[in-house]
């Protein structure tokens, strides 16, 4: 499957939920680290 044989529409919404899933999967992180740091 090629990305650039999709519709521009396509496109941005995989690349925003791409996004979406990296800060999520930082801010997770970031929260456990918190909680790490607090109960140490």
């Amino acid at each position: 499957m090629n990305p650039a044989s999709l519709p521009a529409p396509v496109r941005r919404l995989a690349g925003l939920a791409l996004l979406s899933a990296g800060v999520g999967f930082t801010g997770l992180l970031s929260f456990i680290h918190v909680l790490v740091r607090l109960f140490d």
